[in-house]
């Protein structure tokens, strides 16, 4: 019987290795929303997406980001998370995708949207916490996110036996425009 996944809407907290791409940057803004107490979080819920936004501090301005995480529902365990921020001079979004360890690398992930062709996004960086990408949400890949259903991250185990990792797109389009910068 194949596996079972659900969403779940709390955060992965990944490690807190560093890169200089865009990656490196929206995961310090996720990183930096996993550790601050639930009171200095902004988070509104659009169906199945979370909007958060850090608060200002010193010379840092406000951030935020939208996330929805993967369960697996028979043991309860993280999966995988998307989370979606702008980045500063980019006028795109940019998803940060959070794997496990253990995933066939060389293929790199999909990213599928409904009956759609897969976009191909190389895994940036794994550690300790899991594996990391990033993938900038231009068009048409973020219009057929804003009509779709269902996202589809494509994985291969470490026995290169395919796996689909479901993100629901309910309210995805609300939670992104609640996000423009």
């Amino acid at each position: 019987m194949p596996k079972r996944y659900g969403v779940d809407r709390t955060v992965i907290r990944p490690s807190r290795g560093r890169t200089h791409s865009l990656l490196g940057i929206l995961t310090g803004l996720v990183l930096g929303m996993a550790i601050l107490p639930a009171s200095a979080q902004t988070e509104k819920k659009y169906q199945d997406w979370i909007y958060r936004c850090e608060p200002a501090q010193d010379d840092v301005p406000e951030r935020c980001f939208i996330v929805q995480t993967i369960k697996d529902t028979e043991s309860d365990r993280d999966l995988a998370q998307m989370a979606i921020g702008y980045v500063q001079d980019q006028t795109d979004p940019v998803a940060i995708i959070s794997l496990p360890l253990g995933i066939y690398l060389p293929p790199g992930i999909g990213l599928k949207v409904d009956e759609g062709e897969p976009v191909r996004v190389p895994v940036e960086i794994c550690d300790g916490g899991g594996c990391r990408t990033g993938i900038t949400l231009k068009d048409p890949l973020r219009a057929s996110m804003k009509k779709g259903v269902t996202a589809l991250i494509l994985v291969q185990d470490g026995s290169r036996q395919s796996a689909g990792l479901p993100i629901s797109l309910k309210g995805f389009t609300a939670a992104l425009n609640a996000l423009q910068p």
